[in-house]
């Protein structure tokens, strides 16, 4: 009798043993989820902050370099001169994989949205500086030496030219709807999720109202 009581004891000792490094486990299996989650948010939220200035930087610059509908009358082409030759989508193609990741699908879409109306007015735009390069030339060409196919190809440019230049127009409106949409999505996601400096804030505010 004496011995099993001592076996029972011993297995008693060995599976609370075992129960709390099972607990144990468990517990920092759960610290380390909330951490990498914690960790996750901040990097979302940072790249929130990015795209927002990203897509505002595109908004301003299509506000100084490409039309408006103001500057493109119907009929007509447009003739400003605009480069669009280097990436002006760092943030967002640097965090593509990052941007799949956001919880919130009309996010997600409005992101994707936006930076597809980006590109297909700066590629509007590369084409029309194309165009109108050539219909400078061939103008010059005809100035220069009189000859009517020279005449007739810079007119044929010029009708495209002013198709071109309603495609500019279309293109224009879409992205920067959709870039102002999304400004104001990001806005509000941001304003849902207090950072560190409001948190701190309000902790001091708190606290100045005790003491007052």
């Amino acid at each position: 009798m004496p011995a099993r009581t001592m076996n029972w004891d011993a297995l008693t000792s060995t599976l609370i043993g075992a129960l709390i490094t099972y607990s144990a486990i468990l517990l920092t299996q759960a610290m380390d989820m909330w951490k990498r989650k914690r960790t996750h948010d901040t990097l979302i939220q940072s790249l929130l902050h990015a795209l927002q200035e990203e897509v505002e930087s595109l908004l301003e610059m299509a506000r100084v370099n490409a039309p408006s509908v103001e500057d493109i009358p119907d009929g007509k082409p447009y003739e400003r001169l605009f480069s669009a030759r280097q990436d002006y989508f760092t943030v967002y193609h640097a965090n593509a994989a990052l941007v799949m990741q956001i919880k919130h699908p009309e996010l997600r879409r409005s992101i994707f949205k936006t930076y597809l109306r980006a590109k297909g007015l700066l590629d509007t735009v590369s084409m029309n500086r194309l165009y109108l390069e050539r219909f400078h030339y061939l103008q010059s060409t005809f100035l220069k030496t009189k000859d009517p196919t020279a005449k007739a190809a810079s007119e044929n440019y010029r009708e495209m030219l002013i198709q071109i230049a309603a495609q500019l127009r279309t293109a224009d409106g879409e992205f920067r709807n959709a870039a102002t949409r999304l400004v104001e999505q990001i806005s509000a996601q941001l304003d849902g999720q207090p950072t560190r400096l409001s948190i701190k804030t309000a902790r001091l505010n708190a606290l100045n109202r005790i003491r007052g």
